[in-house]
């Protein structure tokens, strides 16, 4: 149980599991409007749905092949002062 307190507190993440090759040494960040969570590693997107109380539904972490759209975007680039746009993906 500490592990997922540190985790926790450190990362901002509300509910956490541990499993081997977490993700949660990311700094994942909440798009609420969006309904998920963002992070970026290795210039790469990755983005984890957020469950109806507000957690991360940590089993569920993938890469973002193909954005919803501009304004997905422009607030992940928002929070992590990245530049990236929809041509840069693909599966856009």
């Amino acid at each position: 149980m500490k592990f997922l307190r540190k985790i926790q507190a450190k990362y901002g993440v509300r509910a956490a599991k541990k499993q081997k090759g977490t993700n949660f040494h990311m700094n994942w960040k909440a798009l609420r409007q969006f309904g998920c969570y963002v992070a970026v590693k290795d210039r790469a997107l990755f983005s984890c749905p957020m469950l109806s109380n507000g957690t991360m539904a940590s089993e569920d972490v993938s890469e973002v092949t193909a954005p919803e759209g501009p304004e997905f975007l422009e607030a992940v680039n928002e929070l992590f002062g990245t530049r990236y746009r929809m041509k840069d993906f693909a599966g856009r």
